[in-house]
């Protein structure tokens, strides 16, 4: 909490001594009155500012998860325990590096409490630190500006967006390692083998042939087929920054939440080695860790491994999102490629997008 001169402030206080000086010096006695005015003005304003406003304030931000182009909602709560009333207020937010100021009306009387809702927008993704909003308080003069600071930093995860996909699987099939088609059955069970009838078994599955040659009863074993899995690979190691890293990001969300939405499991890596450290017990919980973690990606240095796999990624459909030619970078893998320039001949295997909308939409027909 500090007070201090405004621009007007200096002037005032330059010109009170600069009117004073000439007055005495030539021998002008209004010039030193109105110097002597000018001093009387900035002192008045400086014992309000002393004895004037103790505001104290708590700021509130819901949700603290956006996506990228939503703005962030804040709560202020502003608490006026002094007697006098306050007059407008200016609010400072600093987020991703701009400064925003808002004004708040006059909070008036003593034990004044008043909240008051405002919006931050986001432009473009990323892991933020939201540092505590900084009041500002002007004397009716606005010759003395006094700062209130409140405490608290706030994490903004400013996720990136995602484009709705009909399956997260290329065609809408589920993918073998082998690259052949597989789609889950309708009844969700698979066959194993036989085993010997236990009380409470279904007589349907009772198998006839081996229960006469065993001369025991025996049934048919079912179990609950393996969940589809898809492995997501975005690379990051490319040169390419921008809107170009940026479509590939998005890319990558769009496949990821489609996956854990259509309730398969989900591997998603970046060639930097860099993973989902948690996904959460619920399928929410398991899209907002998927994209906390995608807001907080960047281009990195790292070399690309030639041939990248990571565990448990055999059993699963394996997409790789890159911006760059190279695609030997899973064997057997789809890739998809951002490139603004899709004029190209098409390669199998490659799937070139000119931006996230342009996949989605090609992705959805394939």
């Amino acid at each position: 909490m500090s007070a201090r001169p405004t621009g007007a402030g200096w002037a005032t206080g330059g010109t009170a001594g600069v009117l004073v000086a000439l007055g005495v010096r030539f021998d002008y006695p209004e010039a030193v009155a109105l110097g002597f005015c000018a001093a009387a003005l900035l002192a008045f304003s400086s014992v309000w500012q002393a004895v004037g406003a103790r505001i104290r304030a708590t700021r509130v931000v819901e949700p603290n998860r956006v996506t990228a182009g939503r703005s962030v909602e804040c709560l202020l709560r502003v608490h006026n325990a002094g007697s006098r009333t306050v007059p407008a207020l200016e609010v400072t937010e600093v987020l991703d590096g701009r400064e925003r100021r808002f004004a708040l009306p006059p909070s008036r009387g003593r034990s004044t409490t008043r909240v008051h809702g405002y919006h931050l927008p986001t432009d473009r993704r990323g892991v933020y630190r939201l540092p505590p909003p900084v009041l500002t308080v002007h004397d009716p003069a606005r010759l003395i500006r006094r700062r209130f600071a409140t405490e608290g930093d706030t994490v903004i995860h400013v996720h990136p967006d995602h484009h709705p996909l009909t399956s997260p699987w290329p065609g809408g099939e589920r993918l073998t390692v082998d690259g052949v088609a597989a789609r889950p059955r309708g009844t969700g069970m698979a066959y194993y083998g036989l085993r010997e009838y236990v009380v409470g078994d279904d007589s349907r599955y009772i198998h006839w042939p081996a229960t006469a040659r065993i001369g025991t009863l025996m049934v048919r074993h079912h179990g609950v087929l393996d969940t589809p899995g898809l492995f997501v690979l975005l690379d990051t190691t490319n040169l390419a920054v921008g809107e170009e890293f940026e479509d590939a990001v998005r890319v990558a969300a769009s496949l990821a939440v489609s996956a854990l939405r259509a309730g398969a499991r989900l591997t998603l890596c970046t060639t930097d080695l860099g993973h989902v450290p948690d996904l959460g017990a619920t399928p929410e919980a398991r899209v907002t860790a998927v994209l906390d973690f995608l807001a907080g990606v960047e281009p990195s240095e790292t070399v690309r491994p030639p041939r990248f796999r990571a565990p448990g990624a055999e059993t699963a459909t394996t997409v790789v999102v890159t911006t760059g030619p190279n695609a030997a970078l899973s064997p057997g893998a789809l890739v998809v490629r951002v490139d603004p320039d899709t004029t190209g001949p098409e390669v199998d295997g490659v799937l070139t997008v000119a931006s996230s909308a342009d996949f989605a939409a090609k992705w959805n027909n394939r």
